[in-house]
């Protein structure tokens, strides 16, 4: 693999992209929350001679809201994520036993108010080329913490919840951070396992590696992929290597995809040789289309003598070398040299050679937005 190299594919990540993916980030992390189950803990209060030992357990989250949210790029880093003036209702099982009481048990609600968190997310790239992430800061302040116990059959128990409030909030100042650090690592790990290696279909494989780590700027963050296409079983890179290009300055879309002349040139290079440019019209094809000897009497009338009836003719469409592909001001142009070789189908199902015809150059073109670096590699981009 050719870290470190010039890339075959750029992309770029604008604050817009950044905020649509924090509206979607911040639905699936409600979602996530509310199907969590949290440990139990335990502990003990003293009120003057009473010593009361509690056991919170089954805690699991009612309601969530976020109505501040914000994500913004930190240059050089990563990416900040903040929550402000969020609350949740958090609902629980209690069991108590104090000295000179009885045990009792019930649950336990409680109200989360003014709760603030902002995380910066280191981004980076790992030896084999995958996205790295690890969390780099973590705030948190909460404002309230209410706490309500139901059930129960003592006085002393309304009395009690209110000294849960501390623990409670203690637990949370101390336990949250550290909660998403854990799922910053899941998150890690998750990409470490994520193939850089890509099928596209029964002939080509991308490898979309980094290359580079990603370039962090105030607006938009820049991920340097490799973008090489290869044949599917064989990774040899190609005889010709990415020459630098550089996305336009431009931020008005969410996403910015360049894609360079050496990534189109390793694509045509891979199909070719897997030979999916090679492509046998058939005989079942060749029937409804009608094609048949008498079609190629009038060509190539050295056939005529040997054919009497007329029967079916496959032809072979075959690439003799691979297809070239350049890019101009408006347009790219794609450039196949090739044969075709007929068979007649015979009436034994056997086939027999006809003859071979040199079908020169195919060239098929199509617009595309377009930008030349001057002395770089010649590139597409593309927005959404």
């Amino acid at each position: 693999m050719r870290l470190e190299a010039n890339p075959g594919l750029k992309v770029r990540i604008t604050q817009k992209g950044l905020d649509y993916g924090r509206g979607i980030g911040m639905e699936l992390l409600k979602q996530a929350v509310l199907k969590e189950t949290f440990p139990s803990w335990s502990g003990q209060e003293s009120f003057s001679v009473v010593k009361v030992n509690y056991v919170i357990s089954r805690l699991r989250i009612n309601a969530i809201d976020f109505p501040e949210t914000s994500a913004s790029f930190i240059p050089g880093t990563g990416i900040r994520l903040s929550v402000a003036h969020a609350s949740a209702t958090i609902s629980a099982d209690w069991r108590m036993n104090a000295w000179l009481l009885s045990k009792d048990q019930g649950g336990i609600t409680v109200s989360i108010s003014g709760l603030f968190i902002a995380v910066i997310i280191k981004v980076s790239k790992d030896s084999t080329g995958r996205l790295s992430m690890l969390l780099h800061n973590c705030q948190l302040s909460i404002s309230s913490v209410k706490v309500k116990l139901n059930g129960g059959s003592s006085w002393i128990y309304s009395f009690i919840s209110g000294y849960l409030e501390k623990p409670i909030h203690t637990k949370l100042d101390k336990n949250l951070c550290l909660n998403i650090r854990y799922k910053i690592q899941m998150m890690d790990a998750q990409l470490r396992k994520h193939m850089v290696l890509s099928q596209i279909d029964a002939f080509a494989q991308i490898d979309y590696s980094l290359v580079s780590s990603p370039a962090v700027f105030k607006s938009h963050i820049n991920l340097d992929l490799k973008g090489t296409v290869y044949p599917v079983g064989n990774h040899t890179d190609p005889p010709f290597v990415p020459a630098p290009f550089a996305l336009p300055n431009q931020g008005d879309s969410m996403l910015y995809l360049g894609v360079s002349s050496y990534f189109l040139k390793s694509a045509l290079l891979a199909y070719y040789r897997a030979g999916a440019f090679n492509i046998t019209i058939s005989e079942e094809l060749a029937t409804t289309f009608n094609l048949n000897i008498a079609l190629f009497k009038d060509f190539v009338p050295e056939i005529a003598p040997s054919y009497v009836t007329a029967c079916p003719v496959l032809l072979k469409l075959v690439a003799t070398s691979p297809p070239a592909v350049s890019l101009s001001a408006d347009s790219c142009i794609l450039q196949i040299t090739g044969c075709v070789e007929a068979l007649a189908v015979l009436p034994n199902s056997t086939t027999q050679y006809i003859f071979t015809g040199n079908l020169g150059h195919l060239v098929i073109s199509t617009d595309v937005h377009y930008k030349h670096e001057e002395g770089g590699d010649e590139d597409l981009h593309s927005h959404s």
